[in-house]
């Protein structure tokens, strides 16, 4: 199902405009989380909407990864799944739209997975302060506060992992990118061999 839903909504191959659009966008979204460091507001306008709603795709997913561990009543497990899940989940569709060739679906998730890192980052370098607001409305219940400084004893290790999540997120915004260049790359290529505007191919470099 997933796979099909790709090939249905992604272009496999992405037109020079829609690439130049998605690199405009991602560098506003990759602006308003990274440099500007909004927090939980993330502004207004239309790029504080995305960031809002990748938020909100990362909390459910997040909030997911509790309950699915919820039954085995192991409570580093439960913990460590809510930012593990919103990140495997962003790179499993990755994979998914890399295994179809959808140049469209790969920017997109490479940015929901930049703001998952963005998000995990934020989340796990509070683990100290516990100032971040949490849908339990308790600071006792801050994740990697638990893990951190009650369950794993290690104070200051959120400062490296939020560090190793920062760079993460970098690297899959620096990544959106260069899809958005191989998009355009592929277009010309596409046009040079008289391909662009014919029938997509069943089978190729550019999807199925």
């Amino acid at each position: 199902m997933p796979s099909r839903l790709i090939r249905r909504l992604a272009p496999g191959r992405l037109h020079p405009l829609l690439a130049l659009a998605a690199a405009f966008v991602s560098i506003l979204l990759a602006h308003r989380l990274w440099v500007e460091d909004p927090g939980v507001e993330y502004g207004g306008g239309p790029i504080g909407a995305l960031a809002q709603l990748a938020h909100t795709v990362n909390l459910l997913f997040h909030e997911a990864g509790h309950l699915l561990l919820m039954p085995t009543g192991w409570r580093t497990a439960i913990l460590l799944a809510g930012t593990l899940l919103q990140l495997l989940v962003p790179l499993a569709m990755l994979g998914l739209a890399i295994r179809e060739r959808r140049t469209g679906a790969v920017v997109v998730v490479l940015n929901l997975l930049s703001a998952s890192c963005y998000a995990a980052a934020t989340y796990v370098a509070d683990a100290r302060e516990r100032s971040l607001p949490l849908i339990t409305g308790d600071s006792d219940h801050h994740d990697w506060g638990q893990l951190i400084y009650e369950i794993w004893d290690l104070p200051g290790a959120e400062d490296p992992i939020a560090l190793v999540l920062r760079i993460a997120g970098i690297a899959a915004f620096v990544a959106a990118l260069v899809a958005c260049a191989a998009g355009v790359w592929r277009w010309g290529r596409a046009g040079d061999r008289g391909e662009v505007g014919a029938a997509a191919p069943t089978t190729g470099p550019y999807g199925r």
